[in-house]
């Protein structure tokens, strides 16, 4: 055989055969006794090719691959990578991640949210909560409370206690005052109080001394007084108190009474008495018809 002509079939034979692949390929198959590649492929997604010889290596969990695929990078804080080619971003305010090369992302704690980063996460504002689906802070209503040590998302107080101002927590009505699960504390006036934990004033009742508003301060009046204005007050001159429930009683022709006296009696021996509050001396030789002159 001629020499120009073996060169020529030499050259044909060997013209699609590669010493070894590039960085980003690998070699499907193999010729020449597994030195030369019949084949250079583009390194698939997911994994790395360092080229030459060596296969495709699959991205370990928390990392990904990018074009041109010549290596497995490690995913970013804030996000997860599941091997594929793309990292994901943790949901918005539910979830962050703080370390690099993680396959998930961390569950935000009720009541906090996640930083724009989601890196990190910080405590809701005072007056403010989260719920488990949310990304943000909402503000809660005047009726509500969002106890975070609690986990709980919002909750509205009973009647008889009021909302703090932090709104993070129900703290029982004082007395004196009415509260009905707000924010709002009502103070009791005039002749009305409240016990602790009370949802509404109550009038004082007749017949007991009291301070405004403190139901603590109620005494009933003892016999010969009588309430008026929230204080016991001795039974005016010329009337009865024996009960402290009632107001006093005017008492009748011919008796007296001096001031603060239980019950009404006949006008003395040696005195008379023109009404019940006055009581006068018999003048000297005067005769007296009866204890009730």
């Amino acid at each position: 055989m001629p020499k120009l002509i073996f060169i020529v079939l030499l050259k044909f034979l060997l013209i699609d055969y590669v010493t070894s692949c590039n960085a980003g390929q690998y070699c499907l198959s193999f010729s020449n006794g597994g030195t030369a590649c019949l084949d250079c492929l583009p390194c698939p997604a997911g994994y790395s090719c360092a080229g030459g010889n060596a296969p495709p290596v699959a991205c370990n969990v928390g990392m990904r691959s990018i074009s041109p695929f010549t290596t497995c990078i490690t995913c970013a804080a804030g996000s997860y990578c599941l091997g594929a080619t793309s990292s994901q971003l943790c949901p918005a305010g539910r979830h962050y991640q703080p370390d690099t090369g993680k396959a998930h992302c961390l569950s935000v704690p009720l009541g906090n949210v996640a930083n724009t980063a989601r890196t990190d996460y910080s405590t809701c504002a005072n007056g403010q909560y989260r719920t488990i689906t949310g990304g943000t802070c909402t503000n809660l209503a005047a009726s509500e409370y969002a106890d975070r040590a609690a986990k709980q998302i919002s909750r509205a107080c009973t009647p008889g206690y009021y909302i703090d101002l932090a709104q993070s927590t129900c703290t029982i009505c004082p007395a004196g005052s009415s509260c009905t699960g707000t924010t709002t504390i009502g103070s009791c006036s005039g002749a009305n109080a409240s016990p602790p934990g009370a949802s509404a004033c109550v009038p004082f009742p007749s017949g007991y001394s009291y301070t405004s508003g403190n139901v603590d301060s109620i005494k009933i009046c003892s016999p010969g007084k009588y309430s008026f204005s929230g204080a016991c007050v001795d039974c005016p001159i010329g009337n009865s108190c024996a009960s402290p429930l009632g107001p006093p009683t005017a008492c009748v022709n011919g008796q007296y009474s001096d001031p603060g006296k239980e019950y009404c009696q006949s006008c003395p021996y040696g005195f008379y008495c023109p009404n019940p509050s006055t009581k006068t001396t018999v003048p000297d030789g005067r005769l007296i018809a009866s204890s009730g002159m």
